[in-house]
């Protein structure tokens, strides 16, 4: 019957995928043989120099915050604080020179490492190692230890305000550590002064406006500062390039270099070592130019070359001349 035969058809194709599985299970099973893989040159990987820097959160100091407690110096001493934490982060960024580990964002990192490892697939060649962060070689400690906030009225013989004038003054100390050492690499203190002269329109109050613009003004002009300095102690300017009396240096756009100001150049020697401590105290240097700045670019600047004593870029890069802007001279 119809019946009889689909069964026994259905009890058929069942023993033969029982047995097909058990002999899958029991035989060996042979490889396909690898295929050889296509020889592809790799492209040349481009080495990353830029210096590991590690960048701690800007403080106040105790002593200031106690003294400032409950005024309101201490209130624009936070806003400061916060944005020059910021603004360092920044420059120091778009220096180009440096790979920035921040400690700023450090516990959202971790965070963020944590849940990578909880959410994604393990296999992933993606995947950071929970709780690791770079190293780096040197670390930027930055500490603001004075604020001053002042304004000054000139008023009328009605008693009607004239002319107003508020100062904030601010200091930081820098410091930077090498991290292998742990040495104190460099330390000096900065200063940064912002004015704001207002004529004031009657009944019309500006105080706050004022303040906050500066605050911003003041945090700026010292992460700038700050920035510079850690460059240039740790990168200091060379002349990278020599044209006839045409300099290029690897000093752009917001490193405090500007079209007009005169540079010293010298010619880097052998290394000299403190006969008592047995430590370098640096490279001799021999002045061989001076130049003028007629040109800033994003990342470089162009200089002409007014005095040549004998500027030479050849050979290592490390002994490439090294370029200063000139003292001032009284």
């Amino acid at each position: 019957p119809p019946m009889n035969r689909q069964a026994l058809t259905r009890g058929l194709l069942t023993a033969a995928v029982a047995a097909a599985v058990t002999l899958a299970a029991i035989l060996p099973v042979t490889p396909a043989p690898a295929q050889p893989a296509a020889a592809v040159s790799a492209p040349a990987v481009e080495q990353d120099r830029r210096l590991a820097l590690a960048l701690n959160p800007v403080v106040a100091t105790d002593a200031l915050r106690d003294q400032l407690t409950g005024s309101a110096e201490s209130r624009a001493l936070n806003k400061i604080v916060a944005s020059l934490d910021q603004q360092l982060l920044d420059r120091l960024q778009n220096t180009g020179a440096f790979r920035i580990v921040a400690r700023t964002d450090l516990e959202a990192v971790l965070q963020d490492q944590e849940l990578q490892a909880v959410f994604s697939d393990p296999a992933n060649a993606n995947l950071p190692p929970a709780f690791m962060q770079s190293a780096a070689k040197y670390l930027v400690v930055a500490t603001v230890d004075d604020f001053a906030d002042q304004s000054q009225v000139l008023r009328g013989e009605g008693g009607q305000i004239i002319d107003r004038k508020r100062e904030l003054r601010l200091s930081a100390a820098l410091k930077i550590y090498n991290v292998a050492s742990g040495e104190l690499h460099t330390s000096e203190t900065l200063f940064a002064t912002q004015n704001q002269f207002d004529e004031p329109i009657q009944g019309v109050e500006t105080d706050g406006d004022v303040t906050d613009r500066l605050n911003v003004d003041l945090a700026a002009s010292l992460s700038e500062d700050l920035a510079n300095r850690v460059l240039d102690k740790l990168f200091p300017a060379r002349v990278i390039a020599k044209t006839g009396d045409q300099l290029t240096v690897n000093r752009g756009a917001g490193s405090g270099i500007e079209t007009g100001q005169a540079w010293d150049i010298f010619a880097t020697g052998q290394e000299l070592i403190d006969p008592y401590t047995g430590l370098s105290l640096g490279r001799e240097e021999v002045n061989v130019g001076h130049a003028v700045v007629v040109r800033v670019n994003p990342r470089f600047s162009t200089l002409r070359l007014e005095n040549d004593l004998g500027v030479n870029v050849a050979g290592d890069p490390s002994t490439w001349p090294v370029a200063r802007p000139a003292a001032a001279k009284d």
